[in-house]
């Protein structure tokens, strides 16, 4: 998938001085990219509300989107609940009711509700599964939270292969968490010419199609490989993931 990329990259790069080699639109994120994304989670996440480019926010990477989120939505001696189990690297999705009910716990306690969708587009056909739950983005739910409290995180190292681009972003309706994170932005801030990269591959809606399902195809290859050699050598493994 790297070559796929890297030749992407060679044919569609265009460097402008003006957006990309300045500090362009400041730290929130490249325009190009925030709307290629706003389109991308509309066409993949299925939102009840249409997503738009000034919910966005773009950071070096998810880790540096949910840092961010520490320090603006966390006081002094508070932290944050992470459900059980926790699935990186298994990249499990919850149901729609597992969903549900963190969010009316959230709305219950006055919480923010912060889902990390990286893998949404990764499901793959794993033959030891039968029961595999299908991603459901948060943002296409009904849920029984204030909007102001539902954050969603993704970035490209996942579906795109492409942890060295390091692309986050934040998705929320919330203007006064967004002021706070563009704050912080400034210390995460990726590159306008990698921004565009990625802006490029989404807008591409052919191409992106056809990677995203590649990508998955090749996990679940790469994922007989690995239990036909843990079967061969008797090694146990957990198989239904």
């Amino acid at each position: 998938m790297h070559n796929q990329i890297v030749k992407f990259i060679k044919q569609n790069t265009q460097v402008d001085p003006i957006s990309q080699l300045t500090y362009g639109n400041g730290p929130r994120g490249s325009p190009r990219l925030q709307r290629a994304l706003a389109s991308f989670l509309n066409r993949k996440f299925s939102p009840l509300e249409p997503a738009k480019s000034d919910d966005i926010i773009v950071m070096a990477g998810v880790t540096p989107v949910i840092d961010a989120l520490t320090w603006a939505l966390c006081n002094e001696g508070e932290g944050i609940i992470i459900p059980q189990p926790p699935h990186n690297p298994l990249g499990r999705c919850y149901p729609p009711e597992t969903i549900r009910a963190i969010a009316g716990f959230c709305q219950a306690h006055n919480l923010h509700l912060i889902s990390d969708e990286i893998y949404a587009q990764s499901i793959y056909n794993n033959p030891d599964a039968t029961d595999v739950v299908p991603f459901t983005s948060a943002l296409a739910l009904d849920l029984p939270i204030d909007t102001q409290k539902l954050h969603v995180a993704y970035g490209a190292s996942k579906d795109f292969c492409a942890n060295g681009l390091r692309l986050g972003m934040l998705h929320t309706r919330n203007r006064g968490l967004m002021g706070a994170m563009a704050s912080n932005a400034m210390l995460g801030w990726p590159p306008y010419l990698v921004q565009d990269i990625w802006a490029a591959m989404l807008e591409d809606t052919d191409y992106t199609d056809e990677f995203l399902g590649k990508n998955r195809e090749l996990l679940g290859e790469s994922y007989k490989v690995v239990t036909d050699f843990l079967k061969e050598q008797g090694v146990g493994y957990y198989g239904n993931s």
